[in-house]
């Protein structure tokens, strides 16, 4: 039997994560329009609304997965009301719709204000039902009071089709949707109590949803803004609670009482003439829930969750329990206060309290300075907020200079520069009581601070400026950046001896003598980081030459075999060259790379003079089909190829996207010989990419990975 010593190349892919074909929702292309005011959008969060929680439902995406639905597709028949048959407007009496969003379901109510409904004997045609589809009609069946409508077809789009559909429980299996309807009194109520917009006819699949919808022809009336009666005074308080995301904050208020009536200011950022009301029962002070605060830019804004106050007349306090919030269209938060505590104020010369800035944060529009400013003074005493004003200070380099914001350009609501800003300015543009936009030119601030300035009793009381760093100054930084790079350096050495070792060395003694220096510039620490990098780059350079040349070295000697001995003194001989240059520490780049190629060379024309094969096994040419699990492939009646699972979460799986063949955390390849083998030198695998085959390990032999191949 003729003896084959082999040398087996594999052209698969290695790929140890695999990406995600589901669908992925992109609220900024699919969801409903983002509400911009005066140049810029209203609140700082979404207020997630979720009233339906059983975790079966849960939001599907309207988006497009790469290479699906690039053809619309018919799956059913849309409905329209016959010629001749006028539809009437049912506008949304109770009920709520919710739409699929990037953390759940959002509360979009405001965007399902009515439906057209038309009649043709015992039909019964709907239009507004669904989100997405707006324009989408769904025809029911009437049958004495009660209107049932079948799962149907509303409309498709690129990234599939939709189905109107009914649920009890929020479970899989999809069932007819039910109305009851009055036709004396116009009322179209639902009996189902979930209709879901569902990616399928037969299952929940939920894009959006509504939860017991009320529609009637009866316009709702327009609401009204609570009115101070004439006469009354408010009486300034300030108000403190904790906000949305948790954090104390404090704000303007007011409180007059007619009565059993009382009446309280503060509870709406955008709308600060605002008032709500409450009504005396026994003790407390019962403030209602969804009550009309006025229109922003357009849009109503609500107190939609009021709340139970109680009064203490001895420190003059109104004091409530929970949370209560008001929103602008039904979405954006105005003001949400956790326990709030308003608290009558007097004036007296004091300090007030510090402010702070909580964040720099990009937006569409620049950058946005986030701050607040407390309306108490140290001791937690209300300020009379008309005498509290604040400050705006940059720190350059230590150069502390207070911010003036010019108008023009840069500020173009303004009507004069502004240096010290009154609490709770705005032009309803660039300035709001806690943000400004940044539009001047701070790309060279380090630091950024604020201080808050009371003129209560006659005296002008100051706290300190309270900083936010924005970036480190430079000298800081580059003792910061020179640090690091040495402790990176030194790991990189680690015992190494060549010359380009000994460079490295001596660039790391002198990074560290600079760095104890305390008179060192920053010019100097920069040069030596500089200095160091270049060293590193080039001793890099000669490590990773040095050990390519040691890796193809110890192949080479593993070529010489019993009974290879074809050719073996020349052979041999430039083995030795390549060890003389490998152990020589002046040895160049270029002169490690040329003993890599010659004895590269040498190895080929050693394998050819001896008889050795070169076995090449494409995975692209077996035959495999998309998604096919892959597990016993025999190459030739020469190698059994085995792919396993083991404790992986997913098998080695062979993809027709990129023709390859990827192995997952914790699969294994155990290759097999047969007995027309007497020596396997080398096994080659070929990737798709550089950035797989870290994780590899071998239980014979050793792994080396050069670019995308990964030599075993």
């Amino acid at each position: 039997m003729k003896r084959f010593t082999t040398f087996l190349v594999f052209a698969i892919a290695l790929l140890l994560s695999l990406p995600s074909h589901a669908r992925v929702w992109n609220w900024a292309e699919h969801a409903a329009p983002e509400y911009v005011f005066a140049g810029h959008q209203v609140g700082k969060q979404l207020v997630r609304a979720q009233l339906f929680t059983d975790n079966r439902l849960q939001p599907q995406s309207r988006t497009q997965a790469p290479g699906e639905y690039k053809v619309p597709r018919r799956a059913g028949v849309s409905v329209t009301p016959p010629a001749g048959v006028t539809p009437e407007t049912f506008y949304t009496k109770s009920g709520a719709f919710y739409l699929g969003g990037q953390s759940g379901f959002d509360d979009a109510t405001a965007d399902m204000a009515s439906v057209e409904v038309a009649i043709d004997g015992n039909t019964m045609y709907v239009q507004g039902l669904a989100y997405w589809f707006k324009e989408a009609w769904v025809k029911g069946t009437i049958n004495g009071t009660t209107v049932t409508f079948e799962n149907q077809y509303i409309a498709e789009d690129s990234y599939g089709p939709e189905y109107l559909v009914g649920t009890t429980d929020g479970s899989a299996v999809a069932e007819n949707i039910v109305f009851t309807f009055d036709a004396t009194n116009g009322l179209l109520s639902a009996v189902t109590p979930l209709i879901v917009e569902s990616g399928a006819i037969d299952q929940i699949q939920p894009y959006a949803y509504w939860s017991s919808p009320v529609f009637s022809k009866e316009k709702p009336a327009e609401p009204e803004v609570v009115v101070l009666p004439e006469g009354a005074v408010l009486k300034e308080y300030s108000l403190s609670y904790t906000d949305y995301n948790g954090k104390a904050a404090t704000g303007k208020a007011a409180v007059a009482v007619v009565g059993d009536d009382v009446y309280f200011q503060g509870f709406s950022s955008y709308l600060s003439d605002a008032l709500i009301l409450g009504k005396k029962q026994g003790d407390s002070i019962v403030v209602a829930d969804n009550q009309y605060l006025g229109i922003y830019s357009n849009y109503k804004a609500f107190l939609v969750k009021g709340g139970v106050f109680r009064y203490d007349a001895e420190n003059d306090t109104y004091s409530a329990q929970g949370d209560i919030y008001s929103l602008v269209n039904n979405q954006y938060i105005d003001v949400y206060a956790t326990n709030p505590v308003l608290k009558g104020v007097v004036e007296k010369a004091v300090v007030p309290a510090n402010p702070t800035i909580t964040q720099i944060k990009a937006s569409q529009y620049g950058d946005v300075l986030f701050f607040n400013v407390p309306t108490v003074d140290v001791d937690g005493n209300g300020l009379i907020t008309s005498k509290l004003s604040y400050q705006i200070y940059s720190d350059i380099e230590k150069e502390i200079s207070p911010v003036t914001f010019k108008a023009g350009a840069d500020y173009i609501k303004l009507t004069q520069d502004m240096t010290v800003i009154p609490y709770g300015f705005t032009e309803d543009y660039d300035f709001y009581k806690d943000q400004i936009y940044l539009n001047l030119d701070h790309s060279s601030w380090n630091k950024v601070g604020i201080k808050s300035i009371y003129t209560g009793g006659g005296e002008v009381n100051e706290t300190e400026i309270q900083w936010y760093t924005i970036k480190p100054y430079a000298y800081e930084q580059a003792v910061s950046d020179l640090t690091a790079e040495v402790a990176k350096a030194e790991v990189l050495v680690g015992e190494n001896t060549f010359a380009a070792a000994v460079a490295l060395k001596n660039a790391i003694d002198e990074a560290k003598a600079l760095l104890e220096n305390t008179e060192a510039t920053v010019e100097q620490l920069n040069a030596a980081l500089k200095n160091l990098k270049d060293a590193e780059t080039t001793f890099t350079q000669i490590l990773t030459a040095r050990t390519n040349l040691a890796n193809e070295i110890a192949a080479a000697e593993a070529l010489k075999t019993e009974g290879n001995t074809n050719g073996l003194d020349a052979f041999n001989a430039i083995i030795n060259d390549a060890k003389a240059a490998l152990a020589s520490d002046t040895s160049s780049v270029d002169e490690l790379n040329a003993a890599l190629t010659l004895l590269q060379s040498a190895e080929q024309a050693f394998k050819a003079a001896n008889g050795f094969n070169v076995l090449t096994w494409e995975v692209s040419k077996q035959g495999f089909t998309n998604n096919q699990v892959v597990e016993n492939v025999n190459v030739n009646d020469i190698f059994t190829l085995t792919f396993a699972k083991n404790e992986g979460s997913t098998a080695p799986t062979y993809y027709s996207s990129g023709t390859n063949l990827r192995l997952y955390d914790k699969n294994t390849l155990t290759v097999t010989a047969s007995d027309k083998v007497s020596s396997l030198t080398k096994i080659v695998l070929t990737q798709s990419s550089t950035s797989y085959g870290s994780k590899l390990v071998a239980n014979v032999g050793e792994i080396t990975k050069t670019g995308a191949n990964v030599v075993w």
